[in-house]
């Protein structure tokens, strides 16, 4: 005699009970994100993308903590506590010696207001891969220190962005600091970009370069783009393939073909991929330009 139930119907009641228990971890999960504080640095994206859910939350304002917005020199490494504004990285002392251009470039980054609210910590964990401040950090070969409680991890920034806005940052984790190298004698810094206006507008393509020089050669490059790829994208064949290379137009022409390569954008209001991977190249054409005048004619590049 055939049975009565299919076998499966023995899983049934096993299978409702999962069920249950996974309803209720996932009730309790947004219980605790409901009672939690939301964490606010600067809030110029997070009020703009997130403004239903924040008009009732409780908010924490990390920027009114004194001990995440330092700016202080140790030995060879410049440390940026998480929440300093870049009108206050830009006025710097210490920025002003040792990066005098980067106001200029802040310039083409976003209106004074939002300068005067954005942070640094801010705007990398926006994780946006247009994003300005981050594509200038990758090039400076940044990390971020990250905190837990009492315990503390560094990460390198280029090994920070996961995938499309996914980072290596636990749930209860904070920026406190971002540290790089203090340039020296022999560095060579650049950053451009092109958008649809020069000013408050978000980056069709961007691009930054490192390079320490001695003897009219490359020591160490670390370049980076933003608006090519998932995220704020470290280019390390094109930073590997200039180690050692002389400075000259060839070097140049090579190190661009190279980064149009690695790159993966896609089309979107602010241009098309092809147009993205056609203006790559021409902006570190333009790093080199820029940087060694002296050295490269822009009718040498072709």
């Amino acid at each position: 005699m055939g049975q009565a139930l299919p076998p499966y119907f023995l899983d049934i009641p096993a299978r409702l009970q999962g069920l249950a228990e996974a309803a209720a971890a996932q009730a309790a999960e947004e219980e605790h994100e409901a009672l939690s504080p939301v964490l606010v640095a600067g809030g110029t994206d997070l009020f703009v993308t997130q403004a239903d859910k924040l008009r009732d939350a409780e908010l924490t304002f990390l920027s009114r903590r004194e001990d995440l917005q330092g700016i202080r020199i140790e030995g060879d490494t410049c440390c940026i506590g998480a929440t300093k504004t870049l009108t206050a990285i830009e006025a710097s002392p210490i920025i002003q010696r040792w990066l005098p251009d980067l106001g200029r470039h802040f310039a083409q980054i976003a209106s004074v207001p939002i300068r005067n609210r954005a942070t640094l910590a801010g705007n990398i964990v926006n994780a946006s891969p247009a994003g300005d401040l981050s594509v200038i950090l990758l090039a400076l070969n940044a990390t971020v220190v990250l905190a837990r409680g009492d315990r503390q991890r560094t990460v390198l920034l280029r090994d920070f962005f996961r995938g499309y806005k996914v980072l290596d940052m636990a749930a209860d984790e904070l920026i406190t600091e971002i540290r790089f190298l203090v340039p020296d004698a022999a560095t060579h810094f650049n950053f451009e970009k092109v958008s649809r206006r020069v000013h408050l507008d978000i980056a069709s393509v961007s691009s930054a370069i490192r390079l320490r020089v001695r003897d009219d050669r490359i020591v160490e490059a670390h370049a980076a783009a933003g608006s090519v790829a998932p995220v704020p994208l470290f280019l390390q064949k094109t930073s590997t393939f200039l180690h050692g290379r002389p400075i000259s137009a060839a070097t140049a022409r090579e190190a661009a073909l190279v980064a149009g390569g690695e790159i993966s954008p896609i089309s979107d209001v602010r241009g098309s991929a092809d147009y993205k991977r056609a203006l790559l190249p021409r902006l570190i054409l333009a790093h080199f330009l820029t940087l060694f005048p002296e050295r490269i004619r822009e009718e040498d590049l072709g």
